[in-house]
């Protein structure tokens, strides 16, 4: 039978919403569309190990798990669910229990490539008929990001960090695929999001301290919803630029880091006014996120030249601003307030607006402001002539304005 996408997206959910995982998290995500494997009809059993996912989603007496759910210690969700399972197969034999059940385990990084791996391998080696999924996000992140086996060699954790007397992590990572695979196991497997690509406003900005991880803030926080978002190593930024602790050339060679990266010239006033205005802007992005009434814009690469984003009555043509020492790349939102008005927090960008395709029309300004947002509500600083059709961010500080539009 083929996949059918729509099909499995309109499954109900296993976990409810509600949780108090922050928004955008990747281990949710996961868990949603492992548990979107399951036939409607089928019941389940779900461990998990302690971590984000369990300290976040089971708060006694509450729970967002719509299946049975068992919270395990570290060490031990691997034979805790082995052991259900077990005993499961017993109750069958003898007659006791009528329905079917699947076992699914879940683990952050460091409670399966450490801390539970002995269950884990155990469980695996007497190939119980149980899945385990591993959410790894390369270091123990619930607890302060020290590092893991997962983390990957030269990584800059709270305990491995990078500077003049450390390289970061020395080891290289476990290859746990391979030693699971080791155990004879049917099936392994490794999947990610499809955020691969080098300029991941998601990844990279934690492995840079520029004035471009405030443009990756403000696009990842918006876009992405990832609300608990934060650049490691933003305790830098108090530092005078020539202070900052940076890798040794050779090794930022070998793992092909852009040595601009550690230039923080700019970044603490352009990352400050970032997260100072996404915490004005809350109630807006609450309010249209998840609909194309919030689109947002990032220059990804230096061949990235703008965007063309198409609302209801309005399109609007984005024009990037060539990367610059010192200064954010070009990002933004644009929320689409009504048919007519709009609201545009970006920098580095200019921006025209044009009717929709296929009208014989112009365009022009009702009105137009330069300002800022307070709680959600629009402060203006001036109102501007409104004859022109265009209008350029400034350089390194996310700049509001708020248009009224009309064709003729």
């Amino acid at each position: 039978m083929g996949y059918n996408f729509k099909e499995t997206m309109s499954k109900p959910e296993r976990l409810a919403p509600g949780h108090r995982m922050c928004a955008g998290c990747g281990g949710t995500i996961a868990v949603r569309n492992v548990l979107r494997g399951l036939h409607e009809g089928d019941k389940a059993v779900i461990g998990n190990a302690t971590g984000c996912l369990e300290v976040s989603t089971f708060t006694y007496p509450y729970t967002a798990w719509e299946d049975s759910y068992i919270h395990n210690a570290f060490e031990n969700a691997g034979a805790t669910l082995s052991g259900v399972e077990g005993a499961y197969k017993a109750l069958k034999r003898k007659g006791k229990l009528a329905e079917d059940y699947k076992f699914i385990t879940f683990g952050g990084d460091g409670g399966t490539y450490d801390i539970g791996f002995q269950s884990l391998s155990g469980a695996m080696e007497r190939n119980h008929d149980m899945v385990y999924v591993c959410y790894d996000n390369g270091a123990y992140m619930n607890t302060g990001i020290q590092r893991s086996s997962a983390t990957p060699m030269y990584a800059d954790t709270t305990t491995t960090p990078v500077g003049s007397e450390s390289n970061g992590k020395p080891q290289n990572r476990k290859d746990l695929a391979s030693v699971i695979a080791a155990h004879d196991v049917p099936y392994v497997a490794q999947t990610m999001h499809d955020w691969n690509y080098d300029s991941n406003p998601l990844l990279v900005p934690e492995a840079r301290r520029d004035a471009v991880t405030a443009s990756y803030a403000m696009y990842a926080m918006i876009h992405h919803h990832a609300l608990c978002y934060s650049p490691f190593g933003i305790e830098d930024l108090g530092l005078e630029p020539e202070a900052l602790p940076t890798p040794p050339p050779e090794m930022m060679a070998a793992l092909n880091i852009d040595p601009a990266s550690f230039d923080i010239h700019g970044t603490k006033a352009a990352l400050g006014s970032v997260y100072a205005l996404l915490e004005e802007m809350r109630p807006l992005y609450l309010k249209y996120r998840g609909t194309r009434h919030m689109q947002c814009f990032l220059k990804h690469s230096e061949e990235d030249k703008g965007d063309y984003l198409r609302f209801q009555n309005f399109d609007i043509e984005i024009s990037y601003f060539p990367k610059a020492p010192g200064c954010p790349l070009s990002a933004g939102v644009i929320y689409e307030l009504s048919e007519s008005k709009f609201l545009i927090a970006g920098m580095m960008a200019q921006f025209t607006f044009h009717p929709k395709a296929g009208e014989n029309k112009n365009v022009g300004f009702l009105r137009k402001e330069s300002g800022t947002v307070r709680d959600g509500r629009w402060e203006t600083w001036q109102i501007q002539n409104g004859d022109e059709n265009g209008h350029m961010m400034a350089v390194n500080q996310p700049t509001c304005f708020y248009f009224e539009m009309y064709k003729y």
